[in-house]
C-alpha cells in the first residue's frame, strides 16, 4: 500500500508539473481558457490566470518532494474537484470549449471524460493526504521516516509516473488530431499525401 501511495503522489506531482509549465509560458492563452469558462467575474480572470499556474508549480514541487504532504494533498484534491465542477458545469450549459488544462500547447475540448479524470485524480489526492506515504530514503534527503521507501524503489515509481502522464498526454494528443483530421474537407484530404 506504501508503493502505491507513494506512486499516486509522485504522479499527482508530476500532472501538476506538466499542467503548470506550459501556462506559465503561454499566459495569454491561459487566461483566454479562463475567460471562456465564464465562471469568474472579469476582475478576477487576470490574477487567477497569473497565479493559478504558480500555485500549481508549488503544489507539484511539494508533492514531488514529499513536504507537507496532508496539507498539499488534500489541496490538490481540492483543486481537482474544483476543475472537475468548472468543467462540469461548462459541458452542463453545452458549451464546448478549450479546457486549457494544459495550457495552449495542446489545446483540448472539455469532455465528461475529463470530469471523470479530475474526480478520480482528486480522490486520489485525498486518498494521499488521509493516508500520507513515507518519503523516498538516501542520505537523509528530503525526510527519512519510519517505513520509509527506498531510494530505487522511490525513482522507478517516480519514473513511472512521469511515464503515465506522457502516455496520457500522448493519446490525448492523439485524439486531438484525429479529430482535427477528421474535420478536413475530403477535397483537400484527397490531396494529402499518404
Amino acid at each position: 500500500m506504501e508503493l502505491l501511495l507513494l506512486g499516486a503522489r509522485l504522479f499527482l506531482g508530476v500532472t501538476f508539473l506538466s499542467a503548470s509549465i506550459p501556462k506559465l509560458f503561454a499566459p495569454r492563452d491561459f487566461r483566454r481558457a479562463l475567460t471562456n469558462y465564464q465562471l469568474l467575474p472579469v476582475w478576477l480572470v487576470a490574477p487567477v490566470a497569473t497565479w493559478l499556474p504558480r500555485f500549481e508549480l508549488l503544489i507539484a514541487a511539494a508533492l514531488l518532494t514529499g513536504l507537507a504532504t496532508t496539507i498539499t494533498a488534500t489541496i490538490a484534491g481540492l483543486a481537482l474537484l474544483a476543475f472537475s465542477v468548472a468543467v462540469g458545469v461548462n459541458l452542463a450549459r453545452g458549451r464546448s470549449i478549450e479546457c486549457g488544462c494544459f495550457g495552449g500547447a495542446s489545446p483540448r475540448r472539455i469532455t465528461w471524460r475529463l470530469v471523470f479524470r479530475d474526480v478520480v485524480l482528486g480522490a486520489g489526492a485525498l486518498a494521499v493526504a488521509v493516508h500520507p506515504p513515507a518519503t523516498w530514503v538516501g542520505v537523509g534527503w528530503p525526510v527519512v521516516t519510519s517505513g520509509a521507501v527506498p531510494m530505487n524503489e522511490a525513482f522507478a515509481l517516480l519514473f513511472a509516473a512521469t511515464l503515465a502522464v506522457v502516455i496520457e498526454q500522448v493519446v490525448a494528443e492523439w485524439e486531438r488530431l484525429q479529430t482535427t483530421v477528421s474535420a478536413v474537407p475530403s477535397e483537400l484530404a484527397e490531396e494529402l499525401p499518404g
